[in-house]
């Protein structure tokens, strides 16, 4: 099992994001209640709120993992799951795909 490096240096946070499972499998983190979860859940993908920890907010998470930054959900280092979180560009394809009337905005590096 990997492990979360010392956060030390880092601005931290904990809360909770919904976790959207793409139809390829991977995930995407919104926030609780926002419009994203429900189109979700309105297309029948499956939506599950998790508890983030780390130099993170929920709008980053994936972001963020992807950049190795320390996070984990649900206790869980992202490091462990990192190919189930989709990129930036992986949830664009489906941002714009399924969600063509919403101002979807990627944090990117």
């Amino acid at each position: 099992m990997k492990r979360v490096i010392n956060t030390a240096g880092y601005n931290t946070s904990t809360g909770f994001a919904s976790q959207i499972t793409l139809p390829n499998g991977k995930y995407i983190y919104s926030g609780v209640g926002s419009i994203i979860e429900q189109f979700a859940k309105d297309l029948g993908w499956e939506v599950k709120t998790v508890q983030y920890f780390g130099a993170c907010i929920y709008a980053n998470i994936a972001e963020r993992a992807h950049c190795k930054f320390p996070i984990e959900i649900d206790g869980v280092s992202v490091a462990d799951f990192i190919e189930k979180i989709a990129t930036d560009d992986e949830a664009k394809v489906f941002a714009e795909k399924y969600f063509p009337k919403v101002n979807v905005q990627f944090i990117s590096h």
